[in-house]
């Protein structure tokens, strides 16, 4: 395939999304530019020619997912902190559709058709949004890492939704609505715990990013008024600072790691020993 539009300078295409069909709908982001290029009927093995979108929004455009059913529509995805997150865009019309999602950029998209669900990859995991939320965006990370996750794919075959991070390799889990049955325990006698993603923030860390020092602020599932153990985490897995901390009647607790280097780290609560929750924090 090749691309023609007066728009398109040469750069490099970093995202291509594509709508089912003989003949599709082509949709591909440029760096450098606030339009989204597309391209109806387009025929396997000719030349098309591409026309273009305004976006209203700024920012970083990081992914675009095609609705797989619905040709004039499609979602986008931002990078970079205080940005629109996610748009979409419906036959003309723009909505912004963030609104549940932490302030943290937005890597990419992916929708899952057999049953309406949409998921984003952000610095902090995976999110998802479906009728059970409200249409809201609700965390979707049980049992991963507070990581940046650079790509997001589903295996409709086994019900799985993967998502690929920096540095730390691929992770799977049972998509949002699905059941996976267990395997025929006659054949296979392994102990298999199904991971189930649920839809709470254990904490808040305000501001991210931050100096050196901020607040981390307890969700309604924390105790108050008992010592929490916090540990910062650098990303080769080494404790850089443990310390306790309880809680105040505002449900905050001031966090001050001066001195330790500009960098990516892991926030991570503990209660009695058991990690109850962990959150990514860039340190400038």
């Amino acid at each position: 395939m090749s691309i023609q539009g007066s728009d398109i300078t040469g750069g490099n295409c970093y995202r291509l999304a594509m709508t089912g069909g003989a003949h599709p709908t082509i949709y591909a982001l440029f760096p450098d530019t606030q339009v989204v290029f597309y391209s109806k009927n387009f025929v396997r093995g000719a030349t098309t020619t591409f026309d273009t979108i305004n976006v209203p929004f700024g920012g970083n455009m990081s992914d675009i997912m095609a609705h797989p059913t619905d040709s004039g529509r499609f979602y986008v995805t931002f990078s970079g902190y205080n940005s629109t997150q996610v748009a979409e865009y419906n036959k003309g019309l723009w909505t912004q559709i963030a609104i549940g999602l932490p302030n943290v950029p937005v890597r990419c998209i992916e929708y899952d058709s057999s049953l309406s669900v949409l998921y984003v990859g952000t610095d902090v995991g995976v999110y998802y949004r479906d009728t059970s939320t409200n249409n809201l965006w609700a965390s979707f990370r049980k049992n991963m890492p507070s990581i940046e996750v650079t790509d997001l794919g589903i295996n409709y075959t086994t019900k799985e939704i993967w998502a690929s991070t920096y540095g730390r390799g691929m992770w799977s889990s049972v998509k949002q609505g699905s059941y996976v049955p267990p395997p025929d325990t006659t054949t296979d006698t392994t102990t298999y715990i199904a991971v189930v993603p649920y839809a709470e923030d254990v904490f808040g860390i305000a501001p991210n990013p931050s100096g050196g020092q901020f607040k981390i602020i307890a969700g309604e599932s924390v105790s108050t008024g008992k010592a929490i153990m916090v540990n910062i985490i650098d990303y080769s897995g080494r404790t850089v600072l443990r310390k306790e901390t309880i809680f105040d009647g505002g449900r905050k607790a001031e966090v001050n790691i001066a001195g330790v280097p500009p960098g990516i780290y892991i926030v991570e609560l503990k209660d009695n020993n058991t990690v109850i929750g962990r959150k990514r924090a860039v340190i400038r």
